[in-house]
């Protein structure tokens, strides 16, 4: 049974069973040119048998989709549905939109850092099942801070760093090739 999860600000998860994820596979092989030697079962039986869940997973967003996705890879900048938790925990609202780290949305920023397999020699998997991001928040200073957070690739909206109001607009009176959470100067 595979577990579907909505990015919504109440994260909902959904059980779709193998048989239904087998069909999705088999229209998606029979609408396209693969199938026209009655190979077509062979191919989804060896997407369903060989795939882990993380990728079958991504293949199903990516086919019921109805816009182009574009991975992220690290370093890159990515905007996502906020946190519900984290509000004031972690950020205030209002001084987030004063900032312009977040958008009128409400979603909010982040730089993409890895992702959570364990190996740490295999590439980065923009498809891999969580992705890491720092997402930008601030203190009580307003400065920015990183707070490292997981989430599907699939809820990640990649962006440029010129599109986040805060790096646009102004540098709200401070450096910002100092804003880190060290100091580091990597945003």
């Amino acid at each position: 049974m595979y577990l579907i999860n909505l990015h919504t600000n109440m994260a909902k998860t959904y059980h779709i069973e193998p048989e239904i994820i087998l069909e999705l596979f088999k229209e998606g092989i029979r609408d396209n040119t693969f199938d026209q030697h009655g190979n077509g079962n062979n191919i989804v039986n060896i997407i369903t048998r060989e795939l882990p869940d993380h990728a079958i997973e991504s293949i199903v967003n990516l086919m019921l989709l109805k816009s182009n996705y574009k991975e992220v890879k690290i370093k890159d900048y990515v905007k996502v549905k906020q946190t519900s938790y984290h509000v004031g925990n972690q950020y205030e609202i209002d001084v987030m939109k004063d900032l312009g780290l977040m958008d009128k949305d409400g979603s909010v920023y982040g730089i993409v850092t890895g992702d959570t397999s364990w190996s740490a020699s295999d590439p980065f998997n923009p498809f891999y099942s969580r992705i890491k991001v720092d997402l930008l928040y601030h203190d009580a200073d307003r400065n920015i801070v990183a707070s490292p957070n997981e989430f599907s690739p699939m809820a990640l909206t990649k962006i440029t760093k010129n599109s986040i109001n805060y790096f646009k607009n102004n540098n709200n009176g401070k450096n910002i090739n100092e804003l880190t959470k060290e100091g580091t100067g990597n945003l």
